[in-house]
């Protein structure tokens, strides 16, 4: 939920209380349509000149989800790229993308606590400087430039690709890395889900798959609703004792419910591919606030449609990729005690075209055009807004000599609000030890857009504002081991990176906060990923982690005297450490997660008296067991989060829960 957003965004504070709208409009510019079918004419004509005389050696299947448009296996890749797969997800017991990127990757995740707002931050950069994609589409919402990670459940996702080094030469829009994620696909059959658990969660779900001919039909359909209303503990001060004491209390006004559906209709034919999926939720959510300013009345409901359409065709040595997107998102935030009623509808349309094509065996480009528009209606704002993009993006692989790779890119982009902006982007893999050892590098000049907050918040946004620039650096060493019984990757590296003309809401003299590009920040940090398996026949044992430390500081003054400049940025742990073991043994598998987060700060100078928040741990741990039966196959999981009943705060005022547990209940029933 987005109305919980602390922290990093004061411009989202700003839209809790303020921001209403109307209804979602109907109609999308017919001249658009125009643009788009000159647009890909153009550029299918263009490509269609260059000599096809390549072999194959570039070309890699688009079987996984891509963080970058590049599609070489990740250890070919210039940048250090993490992946969740279906497996992982089914062994965690986790609800939402939240959990994922927070259990399994570097990734640090801002959780205000169940039925709470959940962003992330990757390597010290904040949640409006990092993209989340789906199929190439960002989900960051327009008006805050964030993506509520709580709204993503887990029966949604098949797999994640977190790529925190990535340029937005692929996707625009935000230069502080990528999220991609793609939907579940079910396969052919029906499966049944059911979950209960601490506080009063309860969750059904139904998947089903047929092939009808050339024709791959699936839906998905979850239900989920939670009460949320755990015990926490807190400081209170008493008369009595003369001083502050621990007292337990309840957190209540939380409850949670939503609805997922996602249907998908796909073929694949010998030279195309054809899918499009559609993707509806709709969320209500108690708003409970924080623990020093508690709500008993607010409310807030999300609601999205996206739809997205795909065909790719194979022309000899050139693939052709085509895909519109169309989004709809309400968000609705009510409290009747305070008299707000704030309403907001944002649309968004989207056509990207790419082509791939080889001018010789060692020497790949991708092309791409793409063209969106964005639409945001507001009672606050002086008037309906809208945003027009045209963007234009060249990449290629190069492969000069045997096992180096060289990925250069540029991508320019054309606002119809505030102008144009542009990203480029050098990279290289070179293969010292063929499959086993690879040295990767990477640099790149990307670009944030400024919210649509940013810009027309009445009074205090600013037309004039200019994107956000970074330039990031990157360099790693990953080592792949294969033998007969066991596969590792080792993955270090160490990356660089610096912010200017940072969009941050500072406070005027009037005493109200209003945005500027006023913020310069310095990054640096080193990051290691692990990942092992380990065949036992007839025991399996996977093991995994991270370590990451991230240095992030404001580098000028951004007024006199600021006493923020050199200091670790708000809620930036500068030590992480995470790791995950599983156990399989035939039908049965027992997972272990533990992750140490370091302390955090809530104020930019760390004057808060609540300064720093403490550095916590945490320890899951999840058991299965599957049974095989004429039926078909069914599989009882039981998740224990907080083993440790640790008590702590990812941000300041929302309590995280004790020790809590999740039943799931899973049966793929057979069919003929």
């Amino acid at each position: 939920m987005l109305s919980e957003k602390s922290g990093d965004l004061p411009s989202i504070n700003l839209f809790l209380g303020k921001l209403s709208g109307v209804k979602v409009s109907e109609v999308i510019m017919k001249s658009t349509y125009a643009r788009v079918i000159i647009a890909c004419g153009l550029l299918l004509s263009v490509q269609k000149t260059i000599a096809q005389t390549a072999t194959d050696s570039l070309w890699m299947d688009e079987i996984r989800v891509q963080a970058t448009r590049v599609d070489v296996e990740d250890s070919y890749q210039a940048v250090a790229v993490q992946r969740i797969d279906s497996l992982q997800i089914q062994r965690i017991s986790t609800t939402n993308l939240s959990g994922l990127l927070q259990a399994l990757t570097p990734i640090y995740v801002r959780d205000a606590g169940p039925g709470g707002l959940s962003t992330f931050s990757s390597r010290g950069f904040s949640a409006s400087q990092t993209q989340v994609i789906w199929n190439g589409f960002p989900l960051n919402h327009p008006m805050l430039g964030v993506t509520d990670l709580s709204l993503i459940p887990t029966i949604a996702i098949q797999s994640v690709a977190v790529s925190a080094g990535a340029s937005n030469a692929s996707f625009g829009e935000k230069g502080g890395g990528t999220v991609a994620i793609k939907t579940a696909q079910p396969t052919k059959g029906v499966g049944v889900q059911y979950s209960t658990g601490s506080y009063g969660t309860n969750a059904y779900s139904v998947k089903a798959g047929q092939q009808i001919k050339d024709w791959n039909v699936q839906v998905l359909a979850g239900f989920r609703n939670a009460d949320n209303d755990f015990e926490y503990q807190t400081r209170v001060f008493s008369n009595e004792a003369v001083g502050f004491v621990d007292v337990k209390k309840k957190r209540e006004h939380n409850r949670t419910e939503s609805a997922t559906v996602i249907i998908g209709l796909e073929r694949e034919g010998e030279q195309d591919v054809f899918y499009t999926k559609l993707w509806m939720l709709d969320s209500i959510n108690q708003i409970p606030g924080g623990i020093s300013s508690q709500s008993n009345s607010a409310q807030q409901d999300d609601r999205f449609v996206r739809w997205v359409t795909t065909w790719k065709r194979q022309f000899d040595k050139q693939r052709l990729r085509i895909s519109s997107y169309v989004s709809t998102q309400d968000l609705d935030y009510v409290d009747d005690a305070a008299q707000i009623n704030s309403l907001s509808s944002t649309d968004l349309f989207s056509l990207d075209a790419s082509v791939s094509s080889s001018i010789n065996p060692k020497l790949q480009t991708i092309g791409a055009i793409q063209l969106s528009r964005a639409e945001v209606r507001s009672s606050e704002y002086p008037a309906d807004v809208a945003r027009n993009q045209l963007s234009l993006n060249l990449q290629s692989v190069w492969m000069p000599v045997k096992h180096l790779f060289i990925y250069p890119g540029v991508r320019l982009d054309s606002y119809s609000d505030f102008g144009n902006a542009h990203t480029a982007q050098l990279g290289a893999n070179y293969s010292l030890i063929k499959d086993q050892l690879f040295l990767k590098s990477t640099v790149s000049r990307n670009f944030t857009t400024p919210t649509f907050n940013d810009l027309y918040w009445p009074v205090l946004g600013d037309p004039n504002l200019q994107p956000e620039t970074m330039i990031k650096a990157e360099s790693s060493i990953e080592f792949r081991l294969n033998r007969q019984r066991v596969t590792s990757n080792t993955e270090l590296t160490v990356y660089t990176a610096d912010v200017n003309n940072g969009i941050r809401w500072l406070p005027q003299s009037n005493g109200q906060s209003a945005p500027q590009n006023i913020e310069s920040l310095a990054i640096s940090g080193v990051e290691l990923t692990v990942s092992s398996q380990i065949d036992l026949n007839p025991v399996e044992i996977l093991l995994g982690g991270s370590l990451n430390q991230a240095l992030a500081s404001i580098n000028q003054a951004r007024f006199e005297n600021d006493r923020a400049v050199d200091k670790q940025l708000i809620y930036t742990p500068e030590r992480q450490y995470k790791g995950h073991a599983t156990i399989q043994v035939k039908s049965f598998s027992a997972t272990v997660l533990f992750a140490y987060i370091d302390e955090r700060f809530t104020t930019s100078d760390h004057s808060s008296p609540f300064d720093p928040l403490p550095a916590y741990n945490t320890l899951d741990v999840t058991g299965s067991l599957s049974v095989e039966t004429s039926l078909g196959k069914h599989q009882i999981l039981l998740g224990i989060r907080n083993l440790l009943d640790e008590r702590y705060s990812i941000i300041r005022d929302y309590p995280m829960p004790g020790t809590h547990f999740n039943l799931t209940f899973t049966t793929n029933l057979k069919t003929n």
